[in-house]
């Protein structure tokens, strides 16, 4: 607790003979960023309820609530809700239930993607007023009522398990889930437009491929699986059935994106237009698809050896392709692991079209994969594949397929997701930390070749990566 208190001294003005250790960085970021994150809910200018996906209101402007974003967001809000002391709750269920209103009410706008209701749930992006964003964009995106979806079902529970009265728990729940259409309830309303469209083309979560696209299918099959046994349990059961159906068709739909000569899973099949020249079956939207919403014993989940083999290949693509990954160790001379972009075509700068760069997203998401991979060998017994014995071999540790990953290899792992939590804590903060102005800030990228932060700033969806990242790399490592 000292430590942490020098660093929060340090902030303040007051000089330190030298930078906290990672552990301690590690502690003060999480809070840091979790303030970030909870900043950007409901922010100033906004409607209640808005989740901003970055500050910036120009070059670019982030300023605006996406369904997709919000719908991640609210996952980590979720949990930090969980995580709470009985003294915060109060206040952090207020952000989730203003969350909701505003997702009630954006569902009910005709918008360039279509009629309230309907396949205007398909729209990817609202003004922070709650308006709809009327310019050229792309659309529609089925992954964002998907991912609505299941936060949102993760928000009854909440609520019912609150210290709310009664009589509020079931007004907030109807609004929540109703078996009637009709009745316009969050959940249900997303829920039928995913069932009903999860099979037409859309734009991929990048924005710029129409097609149908891996990260897309996951987020539906979540919907459909969650939405399925929660229908059930409140006696929807045709609409149980329905979505089970559905869910059995994403599964094989699913399978269509291994790519067997290739070894890769591809992020995107059937391509119908917009970005041309993406060929090599690279992006870290194959990892995220697996963070966000698959369970254990998913197919494609986080020890799926087209998984693993897709997350290794990408990350030795990176590897070679960013300048900045030539620097090998951070300023404590403890190894960094490479910095992660989208993909290796990326041509976003995070302003214009000049080239593409690490993302803080895509590098927290190695963190949190390999966490999770020591976490589960923590629970129960899980043998080296040969897959995992590749990945591993590139941050140069021996270990031999088929062996039970034992506390000695749980460690490997978790010291691999430090390697990526270094890389993320040069880069998030140009400043030093005895800087009275350090915030622990994080931006959408950082440059590949200075390695200062660009494009947007104080992206949302960075500050909630590296929340959930935090929290299974904690758990994994108090597992040891």
């Amino acid at each position: 607790m000292l430590c942490k208190l020098a660093f929060i001294g340090a902030m303040s003005g007051v000089a330190l003979a030298s930078p906290p250790s990672f552990e301690d960085w590690l502690s003060v970021q999480e809070d840091l960023t979790s303030t970030r994150l909870f900043d950007n809910v409901s922010p100033a200018d906004s409607r209640p309820g808005a989740i901003v996906a970055a500050t910036s209101r120009q070059s670019p402007n982030y300023f605006s609530h996406w369904v997709r974003d919000g719908g991640l967001v609210m996952f980590e809000l979720n949990r930090k809700y969980e995580d709470a002391s009985a003294s915060e709750k109060p206040a952090i269920l207020k952000k989730l239930v203003d969350h909701m209103d505003f997702s009630q009410h954006i569902q009910g706008l005709a918008n360039r993607a279509g009629e309230a209701y309907g396949r205007g749930l398909g729209e990817v992006r609202f003004n922070p007023d709650g308006t709809p964003f009327d310019a050229d964009w792309g659309r529609p995106q089925a992954d964002g009522p998907a991912l609505r979806a299941v936060s949102m079902i993760q928000l009854y529970d909440i609520i019912a398990q609150s210290a709310l009265p009664q009589d509020e728990k079931v007004a907030l729940q109807i609004r929540l889930y109703s078996g009637d259409i009709m009745a316009r309830s969050v959940i249900k309303s997303d829920l039928e437009y995913v069932a009903h469209h999860w099979h037409e083309p859309c734009v991929d979560l990048w924005e710029e491929l129409n097609g149908r696209h891996f990260y897309t299918m996951m987020s539906m099959r979540a919907a459909m699986k969650q939405g399925a046994a929660f229908a059930r349990l409140r006696n929807d059961h045709a609409a149980a059935d329905f979505y089970a159906g559905v869910k059995n068709q994403i599964d094989q739909e699913l399978n269509r994106h291994w790519i067997a000569e290739k070894q890769l899973i591809a992020p995107t099949i059937d391509y119908r237009g917009g970005l041309s020249g993406k060929t090599a079956d690279l992006d870290v939207s194959i990892l995220l698809a697996v963070l966000h919403v698959a369970d254990e014993g998913d197919s494609f989940d986080i020890l799926d050896s087209r998984v693993i083999k897709s997350a290794t290949s990408h990350l030795k693509k990176m590897n070679e392709l960013y300048t900045i990954n030539r620097r090998r160790f951070d300023f404590d001379d403890a190894i960094l692991a490479p910095a992660i972009g989208r993909y290796p075509e990326d041509v976003y700068d995070g302003n214009g079209f000049s080239g593409g760069h690490p993302w803080f997203l895509a590098t927290l998401a190695y963190a949190e994969w390999t966490s999770k991979i020591a976490r589960r060998a923590q629970l129960q017994e899980i043998r080296m594949s040969a897959e995992l014995v590749e990945f591993m071999e590139f941050f140069g540790f021996d270990v031999a397929e088929g062996d039970v990953i034992n506390s000695e290899e749980q460690a490997m792992l978790i010291e691999i997701a430090s390697r990526f939590f270094r890389r993320v804590r040069l880069h998030s903060d140009p400043r030093s930390v005895n800087d009275p102005d350090f915030s622990g800030r994080m931006s959408e990228q950082f440059d590949r070749d200075n390695g200062g932060m660009r494009g947007a700033e104080n992206l949302t969806w960075s500050y909630a990566a590296f929340g959930s990242a935090y929290r299974i790399y904690s758990d994994a490592l108090q597992g040891l």
